[in-house]
């Protein structure tokens, strides 16, 4: 029996809700986990004084989430909110659930600010964004911040905006998320895979010099792809996991080789280089604030950041339909990609507590590697000069898929970042890669496994996944 008036969270998918079961029995808090058949009717029976979804935004909204949870919105119970099981576990360990989602979050912040957007039915532009590019801007040390709908906006926008053509080539890495791609060809460019290192997984600089000193050639002042023979016209560093790429170097061989820059910061919100923030490297950077993001919204969101108001004001432009004033369009290159404003209310609030979250996301990353051990396993390490951020925590080792075996049944969900590098993709097989063309992020992407890491994180929880870990590692015979 729940009991009276608890909060119900209706668990669509994580499994972390079983290693805290005997902890959620103690507290006003009744747990149903993978409620797909559950009629509303049940819902309603027990009377929750409020309900929290676990498994993310699509567990909820997407085209195969349960009936129930769709219905679940008419019933007039509050909804605290909808996150992920890793952070759902943070709250219920602390024994504050609704304390917890209010104050981590800044609900009431966020509840105010939508009411104003409703009564004034101000949901697209508006103070609201305004606002909070200005904040960005100022957060990252940029001169400008332009939002967006997604990152992957962010990326294209930024491309076009200096000065990407169809038909260019764009140098990148093959170890990311699709979006950096994804954006390139939506641009009409095509990428040009180089490696990363085997420390950092960010760009490595040895690769690029190669390419563009061994695989280019300059004719006519344009530097052009020997193979292809097109031109080279910008290179995308990605800042990976939440470490900065190694931008001094790579700096100085785009200017060097003429090389527009566009930085892939979308996982990368309050990392720094140098001492200099993420987001101010190069003409343009892109940033995601999809809801697991260290900076997340409640729904899709990005921004672009720049030192060059020509750029910014270029981005204003695509991201709106080609125009710089209602109907008066200068460019038929642009589309539907602003930022809305509940969003960006959302964003602002957050923005807030990101240097807390990262400190705490540091403090989370600090314990693991001190309680992680092994011969075989490779723990992520800082660049010297830098400030990781740890949007992930990605360890390597082999065995990994049957590492991730033992840690599931043990309840401990990881991820995989990324199992298939993108030379390797069927998206990308026109461009006639081969298994070995870029070894080491062929061999991360077999290896690579991300750990529980999230800003709320115990001690007890980090020593709980230590504790699982190092059985699941000791339970296989890894080869010599």
């Amino acid at each position: 029996m729940q009991p009276e008036q608890s909060v119900l969270v209706l668990d669509f998918g994580s499994q972390y809700t079983q290693l805290i079961a005997r902890r959620i029995r103690e507290q006003s808090v009744y747990s149903v986990v993978h409620p797909f058949d559950w009629p509303v009717a049940e819902i309603r029976k027990l009377a929750p004084r409020a309900i929290i979804f676990s498994g993310g935004p699509q567990s909820v909204y997407g085209e195969n989430a349960p009936i129930c949870s769709r219905d679940v919105f008419d019933l007039g119970i509050p909804i605290l909110g909808i996150c992920y099981g890793m952070q759902l576990t943070a709250y219920l360990l602390e024994g504050h659930v609704v304390a917890a989602t209010e104050r981590e979050y800044g609900r009431a912040e966020i509840e105010a600010g939508w009411r104003d957007l409703i009564d004034r039915s101000a949901f697209v532009g508006g103070p609201a964004v305004a606002d909070f590019e200005r904040r960005f801007a100022a957060y990252c040390g940029a001169a400008h911040a332009v939002g967006v709908g997604s990152g992957t906006d962010a990326l294209r926008i930024a491309l076009q905006a200096v000065g990407v053509r169809p038909g260019d080539l764009v140098v990148t890495v093959p170890h990311t998320f699709i979006a950096t791609v994804e954006a390139i060809t939506q641009a009409g460019a095509s990428p040009a895979f180089v490696d990363i290192e085997p420390v950092s997984y960010t760009m490595d600089v040895e690769s690029l010099q190669r390419y563009l000193e061994r695989d280019c050639t300059v004719e006519r002042g344009t530097l052009v792809e020997r193979r292809r023979r097109r031109p080279v016209t910008a290179l995308v560093p990605v800042d990976l996991y939440g470490q900065a790429a190694d931008w001094d170097p790579l700096l100085e061989l785009a200017g060097r080789f003429g090389l527009k820059v566009v930085e892939d910061a979308c996982q990368a919100h309050g990392a720094r280089y140098h001492g200099r923030s993420c987001g101010t490297f190069g003409d343009a950077a892109a940033f995601s604030f999809y809801p697991g993001k260290n900076l997340g919204a409640m729904g899709e969101a990005g921004a672009i950041t720049t030192g060059s108001a020509a750029v910014a004001e270029r981005c204003r432009v695509l991201r709106d339909h080609g125009q710089r004033e209602r109907y008066i369009h200068v460019t038929g290159e642009g589309g539907n990609a602003r930022l809305d404003a509940l969003q960006a209310v959302v964003l602002s609030a957050k923005l807030q507590r990101l240097e807390a979250w990262n400190d705490a996301r540091r403090r989370i990353a600090a314990l693991y590697c001190a309680r992680l051990q092994g011969e075989e396993l490779v723990l992520p390490a800082e660049r010297s000069g830098a400030r990781h951020v740890y949007h992930l925590y990605v360890v390597q080792l082999p065995e990994r898929d049957e590492v991730r075996r033992q840690l599931d049944a043990l309840g401990i969900a990881t991820g995989l970042h990324y199992p298939v590098p993108l030379h390797l993709q069927e998206a990308y097989a026109e461009l006639g890669h081969r298994t070995g063309d870029f070894p080491v992020s062929e061999q991360v992407a077999a290896r690579a496994l991300s750990v529980p890491m999230f800003p709320h994180m115990t001690d007890e929880q980090v020593d709980c996944v230590v504790r699982s870990f190092q059985s699941a590692a000791e339970a296989i015979p890894f080869p010599a």
